[in-house]
């Protein structure tokens, strides 16, 4: 018999990070997750993996420039496949991560049927029963009105999961999320203040796929459409938006809480 699939996820976003990793131990996978290329380049020295999912966007060194450390460095055996990830993809981050030598690039959030199906055509592997008899397919998030209830086919997919894992992934997914989503938008209101249209794309990224992830499609539409105005320097527009965000944050949060009140 084969051995595990070793993959290393390398995401800033905790509630990122518990997702794949989640998702990829249901596939019969063993993974693990560090926040930033300083570790993974660490961790990529010290044990052999089979997978690397790279986030495009990280903190210093991003993505694609990591992919590229990785294969400058190399090592002795088998190359790993490396997979890069990003939330709010665009043709221009297809091209980046396949130009730094990466094997595919992926859209995140990522159903866990996805994922069986692509690492099955990347190792020949097929990973899909187990994942498909413990949680089945999670929906893929819809954009909502601009309200702040949750999508309930996003709760379903991690509760789904939870089954499959034998843990309360809903829980684990959503206290990190509410963590790091306070720590944001107060960071998010010094780039306000600042006027850094800049910062202000780099902060409201991670949140478009964290919040789709616990079903918060309203935060996450409107997080991208942030970025978007951000970095095509519409600051009226940009502002405006940010300031609904923070207005919304407060709300969404307590919806969060409420939703693993009684896990």
């Amino acid at each position: 018999m084969s051995h595990p699939l070793k993959v290393l996820v390398v995401d800033d976003d905790a509630a990122n990070q518990i997702l794949t990793c989640k998702q990829l131990t249901v596939l019969g996978c063993r993974a693990e997750a560090v926040g930033d290329a300083e570790r993974a380049l660490d961790a990529v020295a010290r044990r052999k993996f089979d997978i690397l999912l790279l986030d495009c966007q990280l903190p210093g060194m991003g993505g694609p420039e990591l992919a590229a450390e990785i294969r400058r460095r190399g090592r002795s055996g088998p190359r790993p496949l490396v997979i890069g990830i990003c939330g709010g993809p665009s043709e221009a981050h297809r091209a980046r991560c396949l130009a730094a030598g990466m094997d595919e690039f992926w859209s995140k959030p990522m159903s866990i049927a996805a994922m069986g199906d692509r690492l099955m055509a990347l190792t020949g592997r097929d990973l899909r029963d187990e994942a498909e008899a413990g949680c089945g397919d999670s929906a893929a998030v819809k954009d909502r009105s601009e309200d702040d209830r949750l999508d309930p086919a996003a709760l379903a997919a991690l509760d789904r999961l939870a089954g499959a894992a034998g843990e309360n992934v809903r829980r684990q997914v959503i206290e990190p999320f509410l963590d790091d989503l306070a720590t944001r938008i107060k960071a998010i209101e010094r780039a306000l203040d600042a006027g850094d249209l800049s910062a202000l794309a780099d902060l409201t990224h991670p949140l478009i796929s964290a919040s789709a992830i616990v079903g918060a499609s309203g935060i996450s539409t409107l997080c991208a459409a942030i970025e978007a105005r951000a970095r095509a320097s519409e600051e009226h527009s940009a502002v405006e938006l940010a300031r609904t965000l923070l207005e919304r944050s407060r709300l969404i949060a307590i919806t969060l809480h409420n939703a693993i009140r009684d896990r």
